[in-house]
């Protein structure tokens, strides 16, 4: 990661943040850094989900702004694989710009492709 920016600035690496996260992350799921129970500020009782629904409920959806926000830079002949529906092969031609290839299938009738990264 690099070039990561809040407000428009380079983020400031001695800042800190509240993270809005699910239960299992709150509480040490995934090993991610300083997400642990000892750090939780406020644990409600509604899920992400139904937050969100409420919110867009009052609010209206949000004005979708297209752009570029992030994205995976080459990694010297890396790739990653992942699994996904058969028909997304039909839609391979719209990723053109993602370098992504079939490679094969796999489990359970799902199609394999292949990221270059």
């Amino acid at each position: 990661i690099r070039d990561v920016r809040y407000g428009g600035q380079p983020l400031d690496l001695t800042a800190h943040f509240i993270v809005a996260t699910n239960d299992y992350r709150a509480h040490g799921g995934g090993c991610f850094p300083g997400a642990q129970s000892a750090n939780v500020v406020l644990e409600g009782t509604e899920t992400n989900r139904n937050l969100v629904l409420r919110h867009i409920a009052r609010s209206g959806l949000p004005a979708m702004v297209p752009g570029e926000s992030w994205r995976l830079l080459p990694c010297g002949g890396a790739s990653a694989l992942f699994d996904t529906g058969p028909g997304a092969l039909a839609h391979l031609a719209d990723l053109k710009d993602l370098r992504i290839e079939p490679a094969g299938m796999g489990r359970h009738g799902f199609a394999r492709f292949r990221l270059q990264l």
